[in-house]
């Protein structure tokens, strides 16, 4: 599960969302690394054909050797190790699907999709936004307050979550939704609607 410093308080929403799928380090090439491999059994026009009828080498295969032969020429080991991770699954899939739940209850797109691409909803909204304003142009809110129950709220994380037998633990839940600063509707036993029993005696009493 998470670690303790991957999702700050401090963190906006784009870049918690951004430490769910790549993790921590997500610096650019590891984005593009992710990207490469999420999407790689669709890059291909035929998979396992790498070379076209020209003898051009399909464009995915020049991505991949222009990171993989310098990576071999300086016998630097970390693109090897973005490989391997983003092959093995999101970095942190609870979160990762937390906040595009979030989002998606509260009228937003979410930042990322399973693939780890940039929503283009924000990209359209940064570039519209007013060019004379010195305010940051954010897309996303501070904080999400979803329409239902917390644990209504992880139920349907469960129902994305794979694997599905891999259970997601209620308290460590919670923690991470205060940390992705999301809030959910109270229960009406925990100080949510009053019951009659209890309005009929604070109509007495006043």
């Amino acid at each position: 599960m998470s670690r303790r410093t991957d999702f700050l308080t401090t963190n906006t929403v784009k870049q918690n969302a951004a430490r769910a799928i790549f993790g921590i380090d997500a610096d650019e090439q590891k984005q593009w690394v992710f990207q490469v491999v999420a999407l790689w059994p669709n890059s291909l026009k035929e998979l396992g054909r790498y070379i076209d009828k020209k003898g051009r080498v399909h464009p995915a295969i020049e991505f991949l050797l222009e990171i993989l032969v310098p990576a071999l020429c300086q016998r630097n080991a970390e693109p090897f190790k973005m490989f391997a991770e983003s092959v093995t699954s999101l970095a942190h899939p609870v979160a990762f699907h937390a906040v595009s739940l979030a989002c998606e209850l509260t009228g937003y797109t979410p930042p990322f999709n399973k693939w780890g691409m940039a929503s283009l909803t924000e990209i359209v909204h940064r570039s519209t936004a007013n060019t004379l304003s010195t305010a940051p142009v954010n897309y996303y809110p501070e904080s999400f307050h979803v329409p239902m129950t917390e644990a209504e709220f992880l139920r349907k994380v469960k129902d994305r979550f794979k694997p599905k037998e891999q259970t997601i633990e209620a308290g460590y839940f919670n923690r991470l939704c205060r940390k992705l600063r999301i809030t959910f509707t109270k229960e009406p036993a925990k100080g949510g609607r009053k019951r009659k029993s209890q309005l009929s005696v604070l109509r007495k009493r006043n």
